[in-house]
């Protein structure tokens, strides 16, 4: 994909343990949606997604927001299956198309939902909703705007980071990370390629 933006990489697969996830009170949920609201790429001026209940999305929705799956569209592959990107009522989103291959994929996909519908902290990429028609199986999540770390460190990418961006990422993904394992999710694939970052090195 064009228009100055990385692409964006496959979004990691989580794992909800069987421990329940920790309370967020009230307090904890307002502020962090209040800097959600308030959070612009500085370069782009991406917004990021106001908090709301997650959607269930349909499958015409997602053909229509990514224009057929277009390979205009297309981000990346894993997997679990295929990225697009696409345009929803004005904001801009990633599209993660599982594959429908198992009872166990199948199992995967619902703890992902699951897990991900109760994360809500600005390190942890924002789970829009899903889409589950017939065999169809489809994640919606906010886009990040300057793709993944692991663009960033190769020694062949035209946007090298700096130290003192490097260090922000580093804290950045770590607070991310407590906030997952604080409320007893584990990750399972942490690395490089599945740690998203802005122009302003937020990282998710």
């Amino acid at each position: 994909m064009a228009r100055g933006y990385c692409l964006l990489p496959s979004a990691p697969e989580m794992y909800h343990s069987e421990t329940k996830v920790g309370h967020i009170s009230n307090h904890e949920s307002y502020h962090i949606v209040e800097k959600f609201k308030n959070s612009v790429c500085s370069v782009c001026e991406n917004k990021r997604p106001k908090f709301e209940l997650m959607k269930e999305y349909t499958y015409v929705e997602l053909h229509e927001a990514t224009h057929g799956f277009s390979p205009k569209n297309y981000l990346s592959e894993g997997g679990f299956g295929s990225v697009y990107w696409g345009k929803l009522h004005g904001l801009k989103i990633a599209v993660k198309k599982h594959k429908f291959a198992s009872l166990q994929g199948e199992k995967e996909f619902k703890s992902e939902v699951n897990a991900l519908s109760k994360a809500i902290h600005e390190n942890v990429v924002m789970l829009l909703g899903s889409c589950s028609e017939g065999n169809n199986r489809f994640l919606v999540y906010e886009f990040v705007c300057d793709g993944s770390l692991d663009q960033h460190l190769s020694q062949h990418s035209r946007k090298p980071l700096d130290w003192p961006a490097r260090i922000k990422v580093a804290i950045r993904a770590a607070k991310g990370l407590l906030y997952l394992h604080e409320n007893n999710i584990i990750h399972r694939d942490v690395r490089p390629s599945n740690i998203l970052v802005t122009h302003d090195y937020e990282a998710m």
